[in-house]
């Protein structure tokens, strides 16, 4: 790979933010470990900073409870529907 001289620039270097946001954007499409066993010995490395350290997981956007309200109380009269036939649901 011929970004392999990039990870001796500084972090904030525009070639070494490019290396990092494109293997981000990949990792999003593909699985990370496959991404990873793509990659050269010095990018899998986790002091070279190019790969993030765990693959990512979902992310949700109602994980706090307390950010919705409690669902409504469900009324009796729906809880069982009995048919003129006698069955019930």
């Amino acid at each position: 790979m011929d970004r392999v001289p990039d990870l001796a620039l500084p972090m904030q270097h525009p070639k070494r933010v490019f290396v990092h946001r494109a293997l981000e954007l990949e990792v999003r499409l593909s699985y990370y470990d496959r991404v990873l066993k793509t990659l050269p010995p010095p990018f899998q490395e986790p002091s070279a900073g190019a790969m993030p350290d765990q693959a990512p997981g979902p992310t949700y956007e109602y994980e706090d409870p307390s950010l919705f309200p409690p669902p409504f109380p469900f009324p009796a009269s729906l809880t069982c529907v009995t048919f003129s036939s006698g069955a019930t649901l």
